[in-house]
């Protein structure tokens, strides 16, 4: 079992109680679950907190094989996002622990969302999910690298494009001229998709 961590934060849950660690097998709680039943939910009871070990050796960080995300002051680890077999970067967001945790169970990828305080699964509203294929983890493990396969429309953004990026700065000889489209194509019609729903809600 992974050892219990003593930090809680705002990020991992608004409310505290003692709880028993999850096992490797990344099963989830039954509190898990009734939260993950409620997605509208804002003020959320904690989960299982000390899912993954925490390391300060910095030799064991670098170069060992344990997995230790260094979740921030917050609880938040930040997350990029490519595409498998392009290699585009799809877009960047946040994940706490159980995020985390629900995505390696699951295959697919989940965030947390800092503007609503809640947890949520991609493509829970649009279909247009990311199925994981890899997950990498940078030198000083508090920076995560996912590949992953889109689907549903094929379009990761909320815009109806692939990718969150999809327009350029100019530099150099060109720098203050108006930004540039790049891949620039929507694939769905976000009014279709969403609706009325407001900003934060679109996923």
């Amino acid at each position: 079992m992974w050892p219990r961590s003593p930090r809680s934060s705002p990020a991992s849950s608004r409310k505290t109680r003692r709880s028993k660690p999850v096992s490797c097998n990344w099963r989830r709680t039954a509190l898990a679950r009734k939260r993950w039943a409620s997605p509208q939910q804002e003020d959320i009871a904690v989960t299982e907190a000390g899912r993954f070990p925490k390391v300060d050796d910095k030799t064991v960080l670098e170069e060992g094989d344990v997995f230790a995300p260094a979740f921030d002051a917050h609880g938040l680890l930040p997350v990029i996002v490519t595409a498998a077999g392009t290699g585009e970067v799809l877009m960047f967001a946040h994940m706490n622990e159980e995020a985390l945790a629900l995505s390696i169970e699951t295959g697919e990828v989940h965030f947390w969302s800092r503007s609503r305080k809640a947890l949520w699964r991609k493509g829970e509203t649009s279909g247009n999910t990311l199925r994981i294929v890899e997950i990498r983890i940078d030198c000083d493990q508090d920076v995560l690298w996912v590949t992953a396969e889109l689907t549903g429309a094929g379009a990761c953004c909320h815009t109806g494009r692939i990718s969150c990026f999809y327009r350029g700065v100019p530099f150099g000889s060109k720098a203050g001229e108006p930004l540039f489209e790049v891949h620039a194509e929507r694939h769905f019609d976000p009014a279709a998709v969403y609706g009325d729903l407001s900003p934060k809600r679109k996923r």
